[in-house]
């Protein structure tokens, strides 16, 4: 009973850090905090905060995992969805929203993802992985753009999140419309499952 408490304990302690930590780099960036600015947030000590982090990288690390499992889940519906372009919007549109919720995590994420190469290549793998299920499901509904391939789909799927965070930022914009029509255009135009005979655009056809 005493080691289930303690552990409960840990795991609460473990929250506050993050939870200090998460407003700390967003209000101060992540170059500007240091391992004091988190334990004062925190209201524990410097060596209470270094048994259950290493660094404050480590702790990014953590923060910016936790977004993993939420922005997967929203890009895992476009197989669910039209694809033409108020199916598109409707869709982006959901990814924007989703990162709206977890707009300081999101910040804290990119943040982490310069810094830490390690944590970068565990987000492309996982974005890699989103993909190669996406494809699957558009394969078996007949829908999937040879010409597109995976990797493309995994760095759409990387870039759009990005600009969900980024450019969108953290609250409704007048410009949001048309941001998200642009963005929806850009991903007609590569989930476009042409026949293999068809002349691209403007090729073999008699101009006025």
């Amino acid at each position: 009973m005493e080691s289930v408490l303690r552990d409960e304990a840990k795991e609460r302690t473990r929250e506050r850090i993050v939870r200090a930590a998460t407003e700390a780099f967003a209000e101060m960036g992540y170059r500007s905090v240091t391992m004091s600015h988190i334990a004062t947030r925190a209201r524990i000590g410097r060596a209470t905060l270094y048994l259950h982090f290493s660094s404050k990288a480590e702790i990014a690390d953590e923060i910016a995992l936790t977004l993993r499992p939420h922005m997967v889940a929203v890009v895992m519906t476009l197989p669910d969805i039209e694809f033409g372009l108020e199916g598109l919007e409707r869709w982006i549109a959901s990814i924007v929203t989703e990162q709206r919720k977890f707009s300081r995590i999101a910040a804290v994420a990119n943040e982490a993802l310069v810094h830490n190469r390690d944590l970068a290549d565990i987000m492309v793998g996982s974005m890699q992985d989103t993909a190669r299920q996406i494809a699957a499901a558009l394969r078996a509904q007949g829908r999937w753009p040879e010409a597109l391939g995976e990797g493309g789909l995994a760095m759409l799927l990387t870039g759009t999140m990005q600009l969900a965070t980024t450019v969108f930022g953290a609250s409704p914009r007048p410009e949001d419309a048309t941001l998200t029509a642009d963005l929806a255009r850009l991903w007609h135009v590569a989930l476009a499952h042409k026949d293999d005979n068809e002349p691209p655009v403007g090729v073999g056809v008699e101009q006025p």
